[in-house]
């Protein structure tokens, strides 16, 4: 049996932390006056307990169809980690466990604007008997609301399945798109578990060959099917499903076949959200944009970065100090007799020079592909840094993917 340990997070607070498939959302806005109003136990919610620690109290649940109140009080309605010991009535598998929580002083998560959204496997070899929140943190104090646990399928440890246990557990409608065959295919991300307990591993319980996932709905054609290789007991895949013929107000279901192309998995219905046609300068519709499929599936990048500071760039082996910071302060501060790169610079260059006098030296003259983009045109710098670069890799190495961005602030930092 396991006690886990769960680490320090953050996230922010006074807002909405995340919610729950099948389980009304949590708002931060004002507390609970009863924490949560629960349906009766459906045969999933095998666990249900109020949890008093430090005077205030926690929901912990297994997760199923729970119902949350929407009647707000002033009650306390979460604990300050610190150490606390959140007791199981029962031992359990768990496939997944969530928190809802907050911090103080307050993080900003957007989510789908943000890549730090933290994400914990949890082991399921062993059933979990309790849960140990980590000690108070001065600097951000985690206050945590409930827990959520998505219990593994119940097997004998004495008799092990012979069987997979799977289950779609989210078909999300993504804001992404590829063009194929001449139209805008949207990719619906679909996240596929095995739910039995890690313990079980064997080829019987495990996906050992290729296996379809299609999307499947009224008006929806599955350009591009998503493919999953290898799935162990207690593991998830994510893979990307291309289709056309989204509709909104509609729902579909997600099925899987197998490599004789028989259907051996299909999901409940989920609700269908169709690609974005029109970008507003709207905050809300902006956080859904996200990163190009290609990019997310991306296992090697090169970036080609470089500034002004490029031109006198030097750094001792010995040191890690930024570049970019030394050139710039350079001349702003007293001199920085114990700094390497500090005392080259200012035995090169002198005191007299600023940042600014390096630019007329950013010529690109040693760089073979040519790059050339010229923020000033009084400073004469001749050549089209950027277009030569990806017009050379295009030429090339026509199968890379070329992109550029603009930070003017970078490029004088």
């Amino acid at each position: 049996m396991t006690a886990l340990t769960y680490p320090s997070l953050t996230a922010p607070a006074n807002q909405r932390i995340c919610s729950f498939r099948n389980i009304h959302r949590w708002l931060f806005h004002s507390p609970p006056s009863s924490i949560a109003k629960l349906r009766p136990p459906t045969e999933r919610q095998i666990l249900m307990r109020t949890v008093q620690v430090s005077t205030a109290s926690i929901f912990l649940w297994a997760h199923g169809p729970t119902m949350i109140s929407h009647s707000w009080g002033d009650v306390k309605d979460n604990v300050v980690a610190n150490g606390q010991i959140l007791q199981l009535e029962e031992p359990i598998y768990v496939h997944e466990l969530h928190l809802v929580y907050s911090a103080t002083p307050p993080e900003t998560t957007a989510f789908n604007s943000s890549n730090s959204t933290p994400k914990t496997a949890i082991p399921s070899k062993q059933s979990l008997t309790s849960i140990t929140l980590p000690p108070v943190n001065t600097a951000h104090r985690l206050h945590l609301f409930a827990v959520s646990m998505s219990p593994a399928t119940s097997v004998s440890v004495a008799t092990p399945p012979a069987a997979l246990s799977l289950v779609v557990r989210r078909a999300r409608f993504t804001t992404r798109w590829q063009t194929m065959r001449g139209v805008r295919a949207q990719a619906v991300e679909i996240t596929l578990a095995n739910m039995l307990p890690s313990f079980t591993l064997s080829p019987a319980t495990s996906i050992t060959s290729a296996h379809q996932i299609e999307v499947v709905g009224a008006g929806i054609t599955t350009l591009a099917a998503g493919v999953v290789q290898h799935l162990v007991p207690g593991d998830q895949a994510c893979v990307d499903v291309l289709v056309t013929g989204c509709r909104a107000g509609e729902t579909t279901v997600v099925q899987m076949r197998d490599t004789q192309g028989r259907v051996v998995l299909r999901s409940q219905e989920w609700a269908v959200a169709p690609l974005m046609k029109q970008w507003t300068a709207d905050a809300d519709v902006l956080a859904t944009h996200e990163t190009s499929t290609w990019w997310n599936g991306a296992k090697f990048r090169i970036f080609i970065y470089w500034g002004v500071f490029s031109v006198p760039a030097w750094v001792s082996r010995r040191t890690t100090q930024d570049v970019r910071g030394v050139v710039r302060r350079l001349h702003a501060h007293a001199a920085n007799d114990t700094n390497p790169t500090w005392n080259h610079h200012l035995d090169t260059y002198g005191s007299g020079v600023d940042y600014e006098d390096f630019i007329a030296n950013f010529t690109a003259a040693k760089f073979d592909a040519g790059a050339n983009t010229t923020m000033d045109f009084r400073f004469s710098i001749p050549r089209d840094l950027v277009a030569e670069l990806p017009d050379t890799a295009k030429e090339k190495k026509p199968n890379l993917r070329r992109r550029t961005y603009y930070s003017l602030l970078e490029w004088f930092a």
